[in-house]
């Protein structure tokens, strides 16, 4: 018997500040971020279960993309459909890229 489970659904705001706190807080790549991930994702907001996070984690290595982007992507597209993955991606990337800038107009 397979019970259905009800998806999870974010405002699109609500998805960028998630991820952008992630890309934040969360530092060595998906594999070094693991249980930061799981901690936000599964068991605090509940928004996929520890076994999609594990599928996802190993397509997002399968993927020709870097890995961190590609779960993120996929995360924000379960949660909030297309624009939930653009503004997932985004957000993850905007803390690193805001510091790589800052260094390089520093130096």
């Amino acid at each position: 018997m397979v019970v259905a489970r009800k998806e999870a659904s974010l405002s699109f705001v609500s998805i960028c500040w998630l991820f952008f706190v992630l890309g934040c807080t969360c530092f060595g790549g998906m594999w070094a971020a693991m249980d930061r991930l799981q901690q936000e994702l599964v068991e605090r907001r509940k928004l996929i279960s520890l076994e999609d996070q594990k599928s996802l984690m190993l397509a997002a290595a399968m993927i020709p993309a870097p890995k961190f982007l590609a779960f993120a992507a996929m995360i924000g597209y379960r949660i909030g459909g297309i624009w939930g993955a653009v503004g997932s991606s985004i957000s993850i990337m905007l803390p690193g890229t805001v510091l790589v800038l800052a260094a390089c107009i520093l130096t």
